[in-house]
């Protein structure tokens, strides 16, 4: 075997190498190049969320503006009804909810609560089960009822806590309820409020979820809810309220209570060009005295 001499071996050796390191550059390179394009696009995605949002709080704060509207045929209404604007070319989605169109956790009357829970679609005995349950949590007492839970119910359920025996501070606190389901939670949670400290609702600012509750016919729930909520806008005798012809003659009058116009929660979307969105919510108070024009009770971001 004729043997290959020692500088060409070194030079096939150096080329391998050069090869390597050739190869080894644009990996890196390519990797490099990769993670500047990721940056960049994490970058133009975080400033489009942030203008997004900031967009959607420019929404929220017209929204309460539009509460101290001084021409009342062009206040907007508190029924959740929702307004198009465009705020630097682009467009917002803001809708104005009367905290009084929803059904109090801590002030409802029992019945209202249960007329809610059989519309969700529990039975006789999970619903008086579940209606204990919340009267226990909110109630200043460890008595419990008779089917109720108390601490030692929820020790029971392997909870970690016990019946909180005061008032919910937030309707999300429902969820820390024996009985209450994810599911069945976010099907409750539109209809809800600890704002409005009403026994009753204001039919005419209910939202829809309030409305298919309190509607008597069943059957007829869907037909019903869409004729009243294309009245109550044309029919309205001033802006936020309606002709009570529109909704009241389906709706059991024991849960009728007034509005007195003071807490409101504000929603606002925002949607950029590229499908970039955000959603903001407060719940905010008004004063209606001289000062302080609002107090902010809650505020949400995202859905």
């Amino acid at each position: 075997m004729k043997a290959i001499p020692a500088p060409a071996m070194e030079q096939g050796l150096a080329l391998v190498i050069v090869l390597w390191m050739v190869a080894l550059l644009s990996i890196v390179a390519a990797s490099l190049a990769f993670s500047m394009r990721t940056e960049t696009t994490l970058a133009h995605d975080l400033v489009a969320q942030a203008q997004a949002r900031a967009l959607a709080e420019a929404g929220v704060y017209r929204g309460i503006l539009e509460l101290y509207n001084p021409d009342r045929l062009r206040r907007w209404r508190g029924d959740g009804s929702s307004h198009r604007i465009r705020f630097g070319g682009v467009p917002i989605t803001v809708s104005l909810q009367d905290e009084a169109g929803k059904i109090d956790l801590n002030s409802a009357q029992r019945d209202l609560l249960g007329t809610l829970l059989r519309a969700s679609g529990m039975d006789d005995e999970r619903r008086d089960a579940l209606l204990d349950a919340i009267e226990d949590w909110r109630d200043a007492d460890s008595l419990r009822r008779l089917n109720g839970a108390e601490d030692q119910e929820y020790e029971a359920a392997g909870r970690t806590y016990g019946a909180k025996d005061a008032t919910f501070n937030t309707v999300e606190e429902l969820q820390q309820v024996l009985g209450v389901t994810p599911r069945l939670f976010k099907r409750l949670r539109p209809a809800l409020t600890v704002h409005s400290h009403s026994a009753g609702i204001d039919v005419q600012l209910a939202p829809p979820a309030v409305l298919r509750a309190l509607l008597l016919s069943d059957q007829d729930a869907e037909p019903d809810l869409e004729e009243i909520l294309a009245r109550r806008g044309d029919d309205a005798a001033e802006p936020g309220k309606s002709s009570p012809d529109a909704v009241t003659p389906v709706i059991d009058p024991r849960f009728a209570a007034p509005s007195n116009g003071v807490i409101y929660t504000v929603r606002a979307e925002a949607r950029l060009p590229a499908q970039t969105r955000a959603s903001v919510a407060a719940t905010v108070k008004l004063a209606r005295r001289s000062g302080r024009p609002y107090t902010v009770l809650a505020w949400q971001e995202g859905d």
